[in-house]
């Protein structure tokens, strides 16, 4: 039963609402892309919200982005620790994450990673993570290969 649950290409949220989380209808994406579209959708939500600010998931969500920018570089490790682990943990559709950093222009103000996995059924997935200092997070997929 759970196999068959993870071969859905979106979310029951996403199905019942018939839009992803920036408001594009589900029938605008080709039938191929939806399930990165969703699982890039949810790793949107899950990065974009405040670490406590959900009571009965206190670990959901990264903490105050601002935080991590004081303390870089040290804190650049922390931050690739804290997405693998909230991925892996609340992401279920993905297995063997990985995660690494993208090389960035000194002159931007942005952390980027690459997160690869495996999506269960065996499709590998990459998806390209940026977090700003302004609170913008970007959450975009960059390949899926069988």
């Amino acid at each position: 039963m759970a196999g068959a649950r993870s071969n859905l290409p979106e979310s029951l949220f996403e199905k019942l609402a018939d839009q992803y989380a920036d408001g594009t209808a589900i029938s605008a994406v080709p039938a191929e892309y939806r399930r990165a579209k969703s699982i890039a959708d949810h790793l949107w939500r899950m990065f974009n919200t405040r670490q406590g600010s959900i009571p009965h998931l206190a670990d959901y969500g990264l903490p105050d982005i601002s935080e991590i920018y004081r303390r870089m570089p040290a804190s650049m490790k922390e931050m690739e620790t804290l997405i693998l682990t909230l991925t892996s943990k609340y992401e279920p559709r993905l297995e063997r994450v990985r995660i690494r950093p993208l090389p960035v222009s000194p002159l931007e103000f942005k952390l980027s990673f690459e997160l690869s996995a495996t999506v269960k059924g065996g499709e590998r997935i990459s998806f390209q993570t940026s977090f700003s200092t302004s609170g913008e997070t970007h959450v975009q997929p960059l390949r899926s290969r069988s």
